[in-house]
């Protein structure tokens, strides 16, 4: 999906999980909707929740491509300038970090979960 970060969508979002859930973070409102077990028992993640968000108020918007693998890095620890600038230039078009990576990876360097630049790796 190529649309989905668009700020004027994204404002949108926000501002609907605001009045339906009081909260501004698209995060705590999943983690609070999956707590209310009858409501969201499905396991959704935020994507999904962007894609139906878009599939509802914006579908003109909507174009689905096909990724390779090779295009998508979810689950990194690493995401200074340097990794980010390999991720550029290796053609990478999502990488996603996430605090709980990088926290795992203060603590062991060995786990440094997607990777762009090999010469990053450990250290």
């Amino acid at each position: 999906i190529t649309c989905c970060f668009q700020f004027d969508v994204m404002t949108q979002l926000h501002q609907t999980i605001n009045r339906a859930w009081n909260s501004s973070s698209i995060w705590e409102a999943a983690v609070e909707c999956f707590r209310i077990k009858n409501y969201c028992a499905g396991r959704v993640a935020e994507y999904e929740l962007y894609y139906s968000f878009l599939a509802e108020h914006y579908p003109e918007r909507i174009n689905v491509e096909v990724l390779k693998k090779s295009d998508v890095m979810l689950a990194s620890a690493i995401c200074d300038a340097k990794e980010m600038q390999c991720c550029r230039d290796q053609n990478v078009l999502l990488k996603g970090c996430h605090d709980h990576r990088i926290n795992e990876y203060k603590e062991n360097k060995s786990l440094t979960g997607d990777i762009c630049c090999l010469e990053t790796q450990g250290t």
